[in-house]
């Protein structure tokens, strides 16, 4: 452990101790809030008997509430304390999220517990979505910009190794407790204790913002200017079809595999860990391809590799539990590259005085695309059930990842291309 803390101290000390201190705040906040997104809090929601539609919402919540991100075009142009702002909105936000396992302890399950518990996830993500620009512009705002791409590439390895060792040792904990009431309290407690740490080493980072103090983001020339920029326009564009179409079956893989498959958590557990193991050991041959090919063609593989995770899903049979470690792998893969790209790319065409309203609304469209991912799955699903009458070997669900999927690759197709090449100027 001392080896390999020395290594990452001394390659994060590239960018000063504030990059040292970034990185720790990535592991300790992505730990945090794995540990209340995906199976973990489907797995909740399964427990509180939700019904399947609100299990999808809310295993997506902490993506698609980014629209809310809106309100940061007022918000960041008034406030004067933003790091008090900041520090404030990201402990109230964890508070709420992870308080939300109080609420079997004193009620029933089923009836109207499952909604207050969906009304307290939501809330506390949509807090999170303001906290979140804040934090993307002040984390890169603070590194170097011929040094961001590969400081974000070696921030997301280690964040990406941090919740890959929580997911498998808190899966099984959970497991062991039976995926019952106090296995999931076990999970939320410790989540909050990593948040709490977390909000601990912001406060040794002086905010910097990557705006010019006399800038009004506010002027109607500056809130437009990202629908105006033709180059971010069909990024924006892409960003809506590609996320809703992905989420309109991914936002329900948890569910089908806990409620409908019979997976336990430990075997979920493993899955997830094969699939941040692969994102972890594909970090850095996307960071190498990107170099060697450019971001675009990078940008259009990996795209395609995650959506394929999709398509293998669609093969999964009960009792069939190759497919999703195949799946695993595929996801890994793609979501190595992709996540990583998608950052530096919109950063990569984003004027440095007008950051915030460009990031503002990369977060309203990316969270409108994966709140419309569950919405349009789950009307479309029961859509496909008479159609696939005479296809006994298919369900719907499985009908659903074939669309999805076909969906996803055809957006990458048609604008992952020249479409997004102008005007890029990412440093390798």
């Amino acid at each position: 452990m001392k080896r390999l803390y020395s290594s990452l101290k001394s390659k994060a000390m590239i960018c000063g101790k504030n990059g040292l201190l970034f990185i720790v705040d990535g592991v300790l906040i992505n730990a945090a809030i794995i540990l209340t997104t995906g199976a973990f809090i489907s797995g909740f929601f399964v427990h509180l008997q939700a019904p399947d539609f609100l299990v999808g919402l809310i295993n997506t919540a902490n993506v698609w509430a980014t629209i809310f991100a809106l309100t940061s075009f007022y918000i960041f142009n008034r406030i004067k304390k933003t790091k008090r702002f900041l520090i404030l909105t990201n402990v109230v936000s964890r508070s709420i999220i992870c308080s939300v396992i109080a609420l079997p302890h004193f009620a029933n399950r089923g009836g109207l517990t499952p909604y207050y518990a969906a009304t307290m996830v939501i809330v506390g993500n949509l807090i999170w979505s303001v906290y979140n620009v804040g934090a993307n512009i002040w984390l890169m705002a603070s590194i170097p910009r011929e040094e961001r791409t590969p400081f974000i590439y070696m921030r997301f390895l280690w964040l990406r190794i941090s919740f890959t060792l929580t997911s498998v040792v808190m899966g099984f904990v959970l497991d062991a407790f039976g995926g019952g009431l106090i296995g999931f309290t076990v999970v939320f407690s410790v989540s909050f204790i990593l948040s709490i740490s977390d909000v601990l080493v912001l406060l040794k980072i002086p905010y910097v913002s990557g705006e010019g103090k006399n800038v009004n983001t506010m002027t109607p020339s500056l809130l437009a200017a990202p629908f105006k920029n033709r180059t971010f326009r069909n990024f924006l564009i892409f960003s809506a079809l590609f996320y809703m179409s992905y989420y309109a079956s991914s936002a329900f893989t948890s569910l089908y595999l806990i409620k409908y498959m019979g997976f336990s958590y430990k075997v979920i557990s493993i899955i997830l860990v094969l699939t941040y193991t692969v994102m972890i050991v594909s970090t850095v041959f996307w960071r190498n391809f990107e170099k060697r090919k450019g971001i675009i063609p990078a940008f259009k593989i990996s795209a395609i590799i995650l959506a394929l995770e999709q398509l293998i899903y669609g093969f999964l049979f009960r009792g069939n539990v190759i497919i999703p470690f195949i799946a695993a792998f595929f996801g890994g893969v793609g979501s190595a590259g992709f996540n990583v790209i998608v950052f530096n790319y919109r950063y990569s065409v984003m004027p440095e005085d007008n950051i915030t309203n460009y990031e503002t609304w990369f977060m309203v469209v990316h969270g409108t695309g994966i709140l419309l991912g569950p919405i349009v799955g789950n009307l479309l699903r029961p859509a496909l059930i008479p159609l696939l009458k005479g296809a006994a070997w298919i369900s719907e669900f499985q009908a659903m990842y074939f669309i999805a999927s076909a969906a996803a690759i055809i957006s990458v197709f048609f604008f992952v291309g020249k479409r997004m090449e102008k005007s890029i100027n990412v440093n390798k």
